[in-house]
């Protein structure tokens, strides 16, 4: 167990030197909103052993907790802040104030009450929170979105204002269906963006493939609509005992299955060919999420 620490920790400081010693590279940020239909799927979990993955691959990763009322993000991260969004929304904090570094330089940003005045903006509110998101664009990869379950308008917005989307859904029926009615909610806005499917707590390949293609035949067959299957997550014990310990399950043991399957999922994710126009960035991302509240 030591000897995998150690591992991780060397691994995790030369990734964070090389993202501090690499030159901007002008393209704007990629934005992945992580959303599920129901509620208690791990999304939060997920969302953040995802993000180390991404940086263990070099990538330079932000996370937004987006959960208005649901702190899940500082609680997993065993870490706290005195401010969050709504302070640099009010002009009392810049946005560089507020981002949080937690373990092993994860960056992230509190949403608290700010989640829900993002949908109330004055014109220029609106300009010097895009202009501040814009700022970031330099010194970040990928901006991952845990956002709160279900179909809120607030959800669905974020959801619609990024570059893509993924979602969480488990083998119950329950989850399915309720991952279903996020695809369907999205596909009939006005902005569809890629959706991909990744299905957590598979007892094996078998029972992930059958939820992966079902939820992709119903989506082909009533909403037209092509959804990929991203791929799965085992179930593991490690999960809720990382859970228990406040630390990212990838962080608490790289090693386990559980870990390998979410890096799996980070390595195509980097590597995949993004369809359609480049990501515009972080400030374009404020101002379109804002668009679908005028």
């Amino acid at each position: 167990m030591r000897d995998q620490a150690d591992s991780l920790r060397n691994l995790m400081r030369q990734t964070q030197e090389v993202r501090r010693t690499r030159p901007p590279s002008g393209e704007a940020a990629r934005v992945i909103t992580i959303c599920s239909g129901k509620g208690g799927v791990g999304k939060t979990s997920i969302t953040l052993s995802l993000a180390y993955a991404m940086m263990q691959r070099g990538a330079r990763v932000l996370v937004l907790d987006a959960d208005l009322g649901m702190a899940n993000v500082e609680v997993l991260l065993g870490t706290s802040s005195a401010y969050n969004l709504l302070h640099v929304i009010r002009g009392m904090k810049s946005l560089r104030d507020v981002v949080v570094e937690g373990p092993r330089g994860l960056r992230w940003i509190p949403g608290g009450s700010g989640v829900a005045e993002l949908a109330d903006l004055t014109a220029d509110q609106l300009h010097s929170l895009v202009a501040s998101f814009g700022e970031l664009d330099a010194t970040t990869d990928v901006l991952l979105i845990d956002t709160g379950a279900g179909i809120s308008r607030t959800v669905t917005s974020f959801i619609q204002a990024a570059d893509e989307a993924i979602v969480i859904c488990t083998p119950e029926p329950t989850s399915i269906t309720d991952a279903y009615g996020v695809i369907k909610t999205v596909s009939a806005g006005e902005r569809p963006i890629p959706l991909s499917l990744l299905v957590n707590r598979a007892v094996n390949d078998r029972e992930a493939m059958d939820v992966g293609r079902g939820v992709q035949r119903a989506a082909r067959r009533f909403l037209n609509r092509d959804v990929s299957v991203l791929g799965y997550l085992p179930e593991d014990p490690l999960v809720a005992r990382a859970v228990r310990a406040q630390q990212p399950f990838f962080l608490m043991q790289p090693s386990a299955r559980v870990s390998r399957s979410v890096d799996q999922v980070a390595a195509k994710l980097i590597h995949q060919e993004q369809e359609g126009a480049r990501p515009k960035g972080l400030g374009a991302f404020i101002k379109r999420f804002a668009s679908f509240f005028e």
